[in-house]
């Protein structure tokens, strides 16, 4: 395809020399946009070929406007296939190989190698007879064709998709086929491409969210992913972005949430006690994901730069609530009172206000549980200092690990399913929140529609980054850890006397 310039011109009795020179200067100050691309134009003026070796970096003109101010024209853009150029362009052109169009006239790509005049001025003609002067634009680039080649074909996923066992659906995108079925569905309409002229073929709903999943569940890159399914190393960013936000928009709120009322409340209560013999309703912890940065406040007590990440974990190791994107050297303990949810369980907008009797130790609240960086509160329980000798205190440290364990237990389940946390993440620090949002939505999906976790993929608690700061200041809660101190040791005590 080639791009053809006709300009009606009202007023033809001005100097051509000018007029060519101003053509050239526009285009040259267009040409800046793609200089990094280092594209070295040719311009061909009346068979006389100009070679430019460097292209200008300041004044930029805008073109059309140029045309219409200094030389009276009213520049019309036509295009034309290249078999409707006039013969005597054809020969002028024929020495250019691989002949390709991208002048954009909103100045996205414009790439200007040769102007051709189609006809000689004539300075006779009156000034109020217009005359038409033509130019035949065309681009040449040294670099590949851009778009798919021969190599990225997405023949991988498209016969995969249709020919892969569960087994072998699960190993690569780390859901079941019917999970990535709904959530096709929840997302489709938020990710659905229109034909363009420039794509007629958009990338299908069903390619895009297999492209985001697995991205998410290998950390691979763009250029990989790309060749997998058949897209540009650039458009596969722009889909992963757009799936990423389509799924946590239909999807985070809907699946990370807190208990609801006093009975989904007293179900956590339940199964923490019947399975880790511990009174609380759910365990904070936090974890560090690797970025490639080197801002200061990045920079974690692990000596290396990540972003700080909390969550407050259920009983079957689902996300109750989340807070991510905080720099590495952010402290659990301030993480926790920076959050809104800080302030709203304080004031009693959270926890249920009911009390459980631990007879004959009298009533405590609804209570969390934490390690030693968080504050000892009345809803939040930490375990006593490291290195305690007394046995009473020494047991209810034993019992609060087994229960806080869910969360080790989620995150290895979260980083192993979706090893792009594991790795260092290469992306843009405004986009990391956006990912670990989606894989925690992604989690707590898979949780909802029973579709577990291969235990192959979960990480060990010393892979997982988990923070672990020095002891956090006392505060409100040693009056309710002692009262669950005490009664854990009697529970204790009657079992080793139970004949």
């Amino acid at each position: 395809m080639v791009m053809r310039l006709d300009i009606n011109m009202t007023n033809p009795s001005k100097d051509l020399t000018g007029l060519k020179e101003g053509i050239q200067n526009a285009c040259w100050d267009y040409l800046r946009i793609i200089a990094h691309y280092q594209l070295y134009p040719t311009v061909l003026l009346n068979n006389t070929a100009f070679r430019f070796k460097e292209l200008p970096e300041s004044q930029v003109k805008n073109y059309l406007d140029l045309l219409k101010r200094e030389h009276d024209f009213e520049p019309k853009i036509l295009l034309r296939k290249s078999d409707d150029i006039p013969e005597s362009h054809q020969n002028a052109l024929s020495v250019i190989s691989d002949v390709g169009c991208s002048l954009s006239i909103l100045g996205l790509f414009l790439t200007i190698l040769t102007i051709t005049l189609s006809r000689e001025m004539e300075f006779e003609t009156e000034a109020s007879q217009p005359a038409v002067m033509s130019a035949i634009v065309i681009t040449k680039s040294d670099r590949n064709e851009r778009g798919h080649d021969k190599l990225r074909n997405g023949n991988w996923w498209t016969n995969g998709y249709q020919n892969w066992d569960e087994e072998s659906f699960k190993k690569r995108l780390r859901v079941s086929r019917d999970t990535f079925e709904f959530i096709l569905s929840e997302i489709k309409d938020l990710i659905v491409k229109e034909p363009t002229r420039m794509k007629p073929h958009p990338t299908p709903p069903a390619t895009q969210l297999a492209l985001c999943l697995y991205r998410l569940a290998h950390g691979c890159t763009f250029l990989t992913v790309g060749d997998l399914f058949g897209v540009a190393e650039s458009t596969a960013h722009i889909i992963f972005q757009d799936v990423c936000k389509a799924i946590v928009g239909c999807l985070y709120d809907r699946f990370v949430y807190l208990p609801r009322n006093l009975q989904e409340w007293s179900q956590e209560l339940e199964n923490f006690l019947g399975n880790w013999e511990f009174p609380c309703v759910g365990a904070w912890d936090g974890f560090h994901v690797y970025v490639s940065t080197k801002l200061k406040n990045f920079y974690s007590y692990k000596k290396r730069y990540s972003v700080t990440n909390m969550g407050f974990i259920g009983y079957n190791k689902r996300f109750m609530w989340a807070a991510v994107g905080a720099p590495g050297s952010t402290h659990d303990s301030r993480l926790l009172r920076s959050c809104g949810i800080y302030s709203d369980i304080e004031s009693g907008h959270v926890l249920p206000n009911r009390s459980l009797n631990l007879d004959p130790h009298g009533e405590i609240p609804f209570t969390t549980v934490g390690d030693s960086a968080f504050p000892n509160h009345s809803w939040l329980l930490k375990p006593y200092k490291d290195g305690t000798r007394v046995p009473k205190q020494r047991y209810f440290n034993r019992r609060l690990c087994s229960a806080r364990v869910v969360s080790e237990h989620a995150y290895g389940m979260l980083k192993g399913r979706w090893r792009i946390l594991y790795k260092k993440t290469e992306c843009h620090l405004d986009n990391i929140s956006l990912i670990i949002m989606t894989c925690i939505a992604l989690h707590n999906l898979c949780i909802h529609r029973s579709d577990p976790c291969n235990p192959r993929w979960r990480l060990q608690v010393n892979e997982l980054n988990l923070i672990r700061n020095g002891d956090a200041q006392a505060d409100d809660g040693n009056t309710t850890r002692e009262a669950v101190a005490n009664w854990l040791w009697d529970i204790r005590e009657e079992r080793n006397a139970a004949p």
